[in-house]
């Protein structure tokens, strides 16, 4: 799970009223002061589909993970955005000739590959 840091300094006072709850690691760094750091989990963004259970749901996780809009697999896969929306929402399925395109971006593991490889249009 992705998690967020935060890193903070307390009394040494301070630190022996803690009581840690999980996710969070107290640190004394000597009699006088310690360190603590707290996580919390990343948000997701409204509409991040948790765990996918459609293809359309698959590819918007994808997208999301990869911090791409909706354009971006567009032009990857030389569909409409349109399309791509369609298929996200599950109003239509993927025509069989588009499976290999759409298999090939569920495998891109970074955001520049597939900018790097839209067409210019």
């Amino acid at each position: 799970m992705d998690m967020a840091l935060a890193v903070g300094a307390l009394s040494y006072s301070q630190c022996c009223l803690i009581s840690a709850p999980p996710g969070v690691v107290v640190h004394f760094l000597d009699s006088l002061k310690c360190s603590f750091a707290a996580f919390r989990p990343e948000t997701r963004p409204k509409g991040y589909p948790e765990h996918p259970k459609t293809l359309g749901e698959r590819i918007r996780k994808h997208r999301m993970d990869l911090g791409l809009y909706q354009k971006d697999v567009a032009r990857f896969l030389e569909v409409s955005t349109d399309t791509v929306n369609y298929w996200e929402k599950g109003r239509v399925k993927p025509r069989r000739k588009r499976w290999a395109g759409i298999d090939a971006f569920l495998r891109v593991s970074s955001r520049e590959k597939v900018l790097s490889n839209s067409s210019d249009g």
